[in-house]
């Protein structure tokens, strides 16, 4: 891949890791991932038990925005701060957020306390989202890469699905201020172990902070801020989808981003004092392009599907959050074990082309055949094994994504590239979210008008136990408004993992880059890296030596 500016983000040091060291950093490293996923989605069954508390339900759905607004815009921005201040404490910087304002959470007397809590620890857990992915393919041994990947993939399909468990566990059995508490002697661990084991392997000499692209980070926030706001307040019928405040939001979103694109296109012609969040080259290069669209679909598809499923299982099955959360176990089984499949598949040979196709296709099966279900009160027991396909693909899909960009990155790209990645999943996750709350509020707003107080409609879109409150026959009309709900949110998700079995065919190769040409073309990388460097070392001698001679 051609270079259209100088590499100045690599690496000035390789990072040697072996043995008991490297197991415990990537322990580490995983711990992270999961604190990181798990705080984005536990706090989602402790909503109603936070908003009695401080009787305020007007504005406790901002406890899980302000979260995902920050864990959205900064996840990419963390992929040039690593470059800056190195990998090491770029992670550690994260860790000390996300643990720091867990305390500050769990001690909130306030709402408002608690959503600027949430706000700032949402920046440590985009810290500890993106550098996992950046971190652990650099100091895995190549011959183990498929190892990792399988893993990375398994820990965030199975943190994503034992997030609600867990935040309900507590609840129940708990005060809700132990889902935040719960983050401190975990946080604590890992910090301990980076801070004894993990090398500091910085980019030093390569990203100044007067090199780093604080313009772009804040033009790219002011943008995902506008978009999630009005998404996440439309869907949740805070504001009419066809309202001013929603249009002009969605049409600032835009044209802020348009302008982060040119902007990055920009700092990329040509060499500059400022170094872009991304290089250009990335998002021009076919493969990653389109491996970086199929995150952004299979984001949409997994966290509605996510949050989709244990909505059904309550509402139209009557099971309890728990029971619910349980059922996922059918999903997040056979994802950990797609995922490793996905990784061992593809990295020898690289049959990554191959195994994108053939978790699309397990995806687009499983979403095909779970709409089929009927609304009988009983769950039947083909929907685990419904379950069992979708799972299977999404495991396949984490995995193969994150061979891919290590792949086909340059090695001073490969921060940026993985970053880019990471966010496009989450920023697709929050697109699904938002359209599937949509599709329910419209669809409970069609069928219960009339025969539910408009009040009592307004209850049930922000809280599910809401149902407790109405009568049989009207429970029953809620309970198959859900249903059809479902269904199209099943034809949607259905129709975006379609998009996504298309755009996979983008990474076809005709001699598929291998694990030997990406050794080779590391090497090449650092040869080329070493002779610069020993180039500019030897006219710096001269100089100072001319200099000395002149007095």
């Amino acid at each position: 891949m051609e270079s259209d500016e100088n590499p100045e983000a690599a690496p000035s040091e390789k990072p040697n890791l072996q043995g008991w060291r490297l197991y415990l950093v990537h322990a580490s490293l995983y711990l992270g991932l999961v604190l990181s996923i798990m705080d984005s989605s536990a706090v989602s069954t402790a909503l109603v038990t936070i908003g009695a508390h401080f009787d305020d339900f007007v504005h406790i759905q901002w406890v899980v925005l302000s979260y995902m607004l920050t864990y959205l815009g900064f996840a990419l921005a963390f992929s040039r701060i690593s470059d800056v201040i190195g990998r090491k404490w770029a992670t550690i910087a994260a860790l000390s957020f996300i643990t720091t304002f867990s305390i500050g959470c769990g001690c909130a007397q306030t709402i408002q306390q608690l959503i600027v809590f949430r706000a700032l620890q949402g920046i440590g857990g985009a810290g500890l989202y993106s550098m996992a992915f950046i971190v652990l393919p650099e100091v895995t041994p190549p011959e183990k890469l498929g190892i990792m990947s399988g893993l990375i993939g398994g820990v965030t399909v199975v943190s994503a699905v034992l997030g609600p468990v867990v935040g309900g566990i507590i609840t129940t059995y708990s005060t809700w201020r132990w889902v935040f508490w719960f983050n401190i002697p975990i946080g604590g661990t890992i910090l301990v172990f980076l801070l004894l084991f993990c090398p500091d392997f910085k980019y030093r000499g390569r990203i100044t902070w007067k090199q780093f692209d604080f313009f772009g980070c804040l033009i790219y926030l002011a943008s995902c801020t506008l978009l999630i706001t009005a998404l996440q307040e439309g869907g949740s019928g805070s504001i009419s989808w066809t309202s001013a405040a929603f249009i002009i939001c969605v049409i600032l979103a835009g044209v802020i981003f348009t302008c982060f694109a040119a902007w990055i296109a920009y700092l990329s012609r040509r060499k500059h004092s400022v170094m872009p969040l991304f290089p250009m080259r990335i998002v021009t290069h076919r493969i990653m392009l389109s491996t970086i669209l199929v995150s952004t679909c299979v984001g949409f598809v997994f966290y509605s599907i996510l949050v989709q499923l244990p909505e059904r299982f309550q509402i139209v099955n009557g099971k309890s959050a728990e029971i619910a959360g349980v059922s996922l176990i059918a999903l997040s089984g056979p994802s950990a074990f797609g995922s490793f499949l996905g990784g061992a598949l593809s990295v020898k040979r690289n049959n990554t082309f191959y195994t994108l196709l053939a978790g699309c296709s397990f995806v687009i099966l499983g979403t095909g055949l779970m709409r089929t279900i009927d609304s009988s009160p009983s769950v039947p027991a083909k929907v685990y094994g419904f379950e069992v396909l979708m799972g299977f693909g999404f495991g396949m899909l984490f995995s193969t994504t994150t061979v891919l960009i290590k792949f086909h990155a340059d090695q001073g790209d490969s921060a940026a590239a993985q970053g880019l990645m990471s966010q496009a999943r989450l920023l697709g996750g929050n697109i699904g979210l938002a359209i599937a709350t949509i599709v329910l509020n419209q669809r409970l707003i069609s069928d219960l008008k009339g025969v539910v107080p408009a009040s009592e409609i307004d209850s049930l879109r922000h809280s599910l136990l809401a149902i407790s409150l109405l009568t049989p026959q009207q429970s029953e009309i809620v309970r198959r408004s859900f249903a059809g709900a479902f269904v199209t949110q099943l034809d949607i998700n259905l129709g975006v993992a379609g998009l996504m079995l298309l755009v996979a065919l983008g990474t076809w190769e005709r001699r598929p880059t291998t694990l030997k040409d990406v050794m080779e073309r590391v090497r090449k990388e650092e040869e080329e890296q070493r002779s610069t460097q020993e180039t500019t070392e030897s006219q710096f001698v001269k100089a100072t030596t001319g200099s000395d001679e002149n007095i």
